[in-house]
């Protein structure tokens, strides 16, 4: 299979890089994109960058070179970015808008891949709209199990 060379376009940012975030990630660089994969979890992100794959969350599958992991927020952002993809936990959606709002405009397009409601009940896609972004998506489907 041919990947596609998108080396001119500028990197997906995934938030989250729990086993589904991971998986989602990998289908990205696959498809010829370059990926900015960002954990929560300081030491699955040392894990990736060391070994080259999330041993925690889905062994066994190498990371390419244009999938790059990061913890650092301020790092993820420093270069331009082209949309975000959030595969948090529901209880951890809300929290992730709030740390990256120093990072977005209300122009910034954000996909999320996150089922379920937030820890107070809210709907994903009204707190998405409560943060004044104006693209938006959501991608929905069968479970990742």
């Amino acid at each position: 299979m041919a990947v596609k060379q998108t080396h001119n376009m500028k990197p997906l940012v995934v938030l989250g890089a729990g086993s589904w975030g991971t998986a989602l990630s990998l289908h990205l660089a696959r498809n010829g994109n370059q990926v900015k994969l960002w954990s929560f979890d300081k030491n699955v992100y040392q894990q990736m960058k060391d070994t080259g794959e999330n041993q925690s969350f889905l062994p066994g599958m190498p990371l390419p070179s244009h999938l790059v992991p990061y913890h650092d927020l301020e790092a993820l952002f420093q270069d331009p970015f082209e949309d975000i993809l959030i595969a948090v936990p529901s209880f951890a959606f809300a929290s992730t808008l709030e740390k990256i709002a120093p990072y977005t405009t209300p122009e910034t397009r954000i996909l999320w891949a996150t089922k379920g409601v937030s820890e107070e009940g809210a709907l994903l896609h009204t707190l998405i709209q409560a943060k004044g972004y104006k693209h938006f998506g959501l991608l929905s489907g069968p479970s990742f199990a």
